[in-house]
Formats: structure tokens, C-alpha cells, sequence
């Protein structure tokens, strides 16, 4: 048996080199992109403090994110009771808070402040972009 070695051209070589480096470069995407979804979700943790110096009854809203990914459209809905009932409500919206940020907000009531007063975020909701 005589079997000659099979020649590749020029173009055929460029061709196969490029495939591998498509493909390998496709491979390290994709394990990149795999290891990079192990994040933690948006963990928002918010603190409410009355300033009675300021005017009006203003309630300074701090929203800290302590999770691994940035929270869009945050809204949070603060909620005013007076001697146990409900008084007042108000919406604060957010545009974003990345992680390991503090974004300030202010709630403004009509009502005045008593000392029996309760201030409560009653819920909060975000969108994970």
C-alpha cells in the first residue's frame, strides 16, 4: 500500500485555525458566564428616622443594599399609624441601588408627629435588571 500525506492548503489551514479559535473562545464565555450567575440577590435593608427640626414631618429613609447584585426601581411603601391605626401612607421610588451602597429618600407626612407614633415600611419591591 502506498499512502501519500494528504496536503492542506494555505486557506484551509486559516480556516481551521479560526474555528478552534471561535470555539475555544465560545467555551471560555460560557464558563465565565456560568460562574458569574452565583451571585446573591438584592438585599435591601431600610432605617427611618424622624427630624423634627426639619419642616413639616419629614422621615429620612436610608435604603442600604447588602446583597451581590443592583436592585432597579426600587419602591417602598412607608406607612403612618397613629395611636394603632392607619394615618397615612406614602411612596418612596428608587431608580437603583448597587451593592454595597446607601441611597438616602425623604417621606413627607401632613400629619403631625405624636410620641405614640409608628412609621413602618409596610413593603418594599425591586427589579434585578
Amino acid at each position: 500500500m502506498n499512502r501519500k500525506k494528504q496536503r492542506f492548503n494555505l486557506v484551509q489551514r486559516v480556516i481551521f485555525i479560526f474555528g478552534l479559535i471561535v470555539l475555544s473562545g465560545l467555551f471560555g464565555f460560557l464558563i465565565y458566564e456560568s460562574g458569574q450567575h452565583n451571585k446573591q440577590p438584592p438585599n435591601l435593608e431600610t432605617s427611618l428616622k424622624h427630624y423634627p427640626e426639619v419642616p413639616q414631618h419629614s422621615y429620612r429613609v436610608l435604603v442600604r443594599n447588602t446583597g451581590e447584585e443592583t436592585a432597579k426601581n426600587a419602591s417602598l411603601f412607608v406607612n403612618l399609624y397613629q395611636e394603632g391605626a392607619l394615618q397615612e401612607s406614602a411612596t418612596l421610588s428608587i431608580d437603583f441601588v448597587p451593592p454595597g451602597s446607601e441611597v438616602e429618600g425623604w417621606v413627607v407626612f401632613k400629619y403631625p408627629a405624636t410620641p405614640n407614633d409608628s412609621v413602618v415600611v409596610s413593603s418594599m419591591t425591586y427589579l434585578v435588571p
